[in-house]
């Protein structure tokens, strides 16, 4: 089976779960066969739910700042809730046309996004039943709304429909802000950065090969600017501030953890949460410079030969492919500069703990 038919299949899978809570904005149309706008009367449920789930992630926060627990944990309990609001507001792609044509390289890559997919997926049921489980069982944890009502009455109050009520409300805010942020992560920003790396790696290599014309570098541009359009002021500016955030928070709690003589599950755990957020890191910001990276080099490549004086004016007006986050763009050195970064704030912050 093609890697575009599977990761196909997954997106719509995605797009169901999401159909289904009411958290994303497109479906999976079967009569035209591509991605469309839900209708008016899901779209006013999507935004009643998102309302909820801010008033739900307002209460997390107020929950871990009103208990008396240390700073540096109130610190991280508030900045992993923020995280949740990657999926409040955004805007969508319709779809890629793809070609099936693609090298090792490329299926290469397209079997790291399937990957992504698949830990998606776990996530989006594992996360919620485990909080849920955590609220009925200890329903007084800083971090949780329903310890709000702990601390008033000085006590836990305690009964069966009480608690299914909060482990229902907790599994489906969960649910909501998981495949919101997955949509927006991996459906819209990284699949959309991986299949123009895909593509422009597709492009210059049939027009090496004298099997395509340099005029199609415009249908590339256009995919670009569709790109940049969707993510530049939304998801790909918050996720260049908040995905390296939350591998900081990982690192420091796993290493902290760890030298605490923590679980060893727990640890494990832990960690194996900070590889795949350094995974998405490295996977998303190599991949948008690398469409930088070889469209300059292409385009540098084309300034020499014979050439016609219309050749000449066209590859003048060529620039290189940008995906921007931001005022800024992603060049060929941003992946080292994003992990020096988190790796020096690690440090900072292990030093400052001690």
């Amino acid at each position: 089976m093609s890697k575009i038919v599977v990761l196909q299949d997954k997106v719509k899978r995605q797009l169901q779960l999401g159909n289904d809570f009411y958290c994303v904005p497109t479906t999976w149309d079967n009569n035209l066969q591509k991605f469309v706008q839900i209708p008016t009367n899901k779209w006013r449920k999507v935004l009643v739910f998102t309302v909820i789930e801010f008033f739900v992630m307002a209460t997390r926060v107020l929950s871990i700042v009103i208990n008396s627990i240390p700073a540096s944990e109130n610190l991280i309990g508030i900045s992993t809730t923020t995280l949740d609001w990657l999926s409040s507001s955004s805007r969508s792609i319709a779809g890629f046309r793809a070609n099936n044509q693609y090298g090792k390289k490329e299926n290469a890559y397209l079997t790291i996004l399937a990957l992504f997919f698949d830990a998606g997926q776990l996530a989006h049921f594992c996360l919620p039943t485990i909080l849920s489980a955590l609220v009925t069982l200890a329903p007084c944890q800083p971090g949780f709304p329903r310890s709000i009502l702990c601390s008033t009455i000085k006590g836990c109050y305690t009964t069966l429909s009480f608690d299914l009520a909060f482990a229902s409300l907790e599994f489906i805010v969960t649910m909501q802000a998981s495949v919101g942020c997955a949509y927006y992560m991996q459906t819209v920003l990284l699949t959309g950065v991986a299949f123009l790396w895909v593509e422009c790696r597709t492009f210059i290599w049939n027009c090496a090969k004298g099997s395509a014309e340099q005029i199609v570098y415009r249908k590339l541009q256009v995919l670009e600017r569709v790109l940049n359009v969707c993510t530049r002021k939304g998801v790909f500016l918050k996720g260049a501030l908040l995905v390296p955030t939350l591998q900081i928070i990982l690192a420091v709690i796993t290493i902290v953890a760890y030298h605490k003589g923590q679980n060893l599950m727990l640890v494990l755990f832990l960690a194996l949460l900070y590889i795949v957020m350094l995974s998405f890191t490295l996977f998303l910001f190599s991949a948008a410079a690398q469409v930088y990276g070889i469209t300059e080099q292409w385009i540098k490549r084309c300034k020499f030969g014979r050439r016609k004086g219309w050749e000449r004016k066209f590859q003048k007006s060529l620039t290189p492919l940008r995906l921007q986050f931001g005022n800024n763009f992603v060049e060929m050195l941003t992946p080292l500069v994003v992990e020096q970064f988190c790796m020096g704030q690690t440090i900072s912050i292990l030093m400052m703990a001690k």
